[in-house]
């Protein structure tokens, strides 16, 4: 017991000095450009508006953009900078310093409770030919557009299902047939894990979860039934028992609850995984990485008798303008010139059809989430994820499971509703 435990504040130690040495790095960039900025200020006379977000399949299309909006710009010049998985922890980082972003991703909602950051009327962003779904909306007020977000898709290797006796042009199209083919998999490859899904936070399993249940009623992916006003589980029993059939049966990595979608896209990527739940996002890194193998690419599979197909865009992109000391009236020019510049690029995905894993693309059946009053409780994640994995497990009835996530989060609603009696006017609507 010793040795762990002196081990385990050795790890401690070194995470610590890490983290530390990351965050000390990262300032000095931070302060490098800050110099360069008011550099640039000062020798061109333009105010340089800073703009973060994280990396995603739109950066590099955006960057060039970018780059063509400073050279025809006099008076203002866009210094764009994104970032990966630690875009919360540099956004936070970024905030306390002089290089704050003057617009930036939306992150977490603490910088929006402290009033720090602009609502929509006070930019003067015109919302009334705007698709209602597309305004952010925290606590009643509108401060942020949902510019782009990504799809959701079902990703498989057409090499391993040739090895297994599997046609790699007809992937399983229910979650009956993906266990079948999930088992064939496993007699034929016993080194390769049949199937991965990203389940390491709540986020992950609104795709993963969440996703698969929205055809299934009106709910969106947190499971809020946005026409009766409150949150319904019981749309997640389906998946949650085919997701316990398959751990069962060692069809999925024993800590699948470990797996976030970077580990799930590096598993698919060396081969050590032959089925995924993939988001829009893996395209850009299976460019980058030359697959070694030919790639499948389709909708993710339906429950039998389902008919209806209906997604919603994972990992949206909330834009919001931050309360700088910059010009104002500038900020708000760019502002307004990223919402139609993500709508450029969001429609040249749509028609390009010969580009290469173009499937991720189609988005058919994707549309944004309306008002999801989720993000405004203090939920305790640890607990939901907690009671999920044991139901995929098999460590709690399925019923109780739903039944528990279902009395959490309608108490934390009804909790609300004692302290703001109009709460819910904003999260129900009749119909999407």
């Amino acid at each position: 017991m010793k040795f762990n435990a002196k081990k385990r504040v050795t790890e401690y130690i070194i995470i610590t000095v890490l983290m530390l040495i990351v965050s000390l790095i990262y300032k000095a960039d931070f302060v490098r450009k800050d110099m360069e900025r008011k550099i640039l200020q000062q020798s061109s006379k333009k105010t340089v508006v800073i703009l973060f977000t994280r990396e995603s399949s739109d950066s590099i299309k955006l960057s060039e953009d970018i780059k063509k909006f400073n050279i025809e710009n006099k008076d203002i010049y866009i210094d764009y900078q994104y970032y990966g998985d630690e875009y919360n922890n540099l956004l936070r980082l970024s905030l306390q310093s002089k290089d704050r972003p003057d617009i930036f991703q939306l992150g977490f909602y603490d910088i929006v409770d402290k009033g720090k950051v602009y609502t929509l009327d006070e930019i003067g962003t015109d919302t009334n030919g705007m698709e209602s779904k597309r305004i952010f909306t925290y606590k009643g007020t509108p401060i942020g557009i949902k510019v782009s977000g990504g799809t959701v898709k079902f990703a498989y290797n057409k090499e391993i299902f040739k090895k297994s006796g599997l046609n790699p042009e007809n992937p399983p199209k229910t979650f009956g047939e993906l266990l079948y083919f999930a088992r064939k998999i496993k007699q034929q490859n016993p080194d390769v894990i049949p199937f991965e899904f990203p389940a390491s936070n709540f986020g992950d399993l609104k795709i993963s979860i969440g996703q698969p249940s929205v055809s299934k009623g009106d709910i969106y992916t947190s499971f809020w039934d946005y026409k009766n006003g409150e949150y319904n589980f019981n749309y997640a029993k389906d998946i949650i028992k085919k997701y316990n059939d398959l751990y069962k049966e060692g069809l999925i990595p024993e800590d699948f609850d470990k797996k976030s979608i970077k580990k799930v896209r590096e598993d698919f990527i060396n081969q050590k995984a032959a089925m995924i739940i993939s988001i829009g996002d893996d395209k850009k890194y299976f460019e980058e990485n030359n697959l070694s193998f030919d790639m499948g690419i389709t909708d993710l599979p339906k429950f039998y008798g389902q008919i209806s197909r209906k997604y919603y865009y994972a990992n949206i992109n909330v834009l919001v303008m931050y309360k700088n000391d910059n010009d104002s009236e500038k900020v708000k020019k760019v502002y307004k010139w990223l919402y139609d510049e993500y709508d450029k690029l969001n429609n040249e995905k749509k028609n390009v059809k010969d580009y290469k894993y173009a499937e991720y693309n189609n988005v058919s059946y994707f549309d944004f989430e309306g008002n999801d009053p989720t993000g405004c409780f203090n939920v305790n994640f640890s607990k939901v994820n907690d009671l999920i994995y044991k139901g995929i497990k098999g460590q709690e009835n399925i019923e109780n499971v739903t039944k528990s996530l279902n009395s959490y989060f309608n108490e934390l609603k009804d909790t609300k509703l004692k302290q703001e009696p109009d709460f819910l006017k904003d999260y129900i609507v009749d119909k999407e």
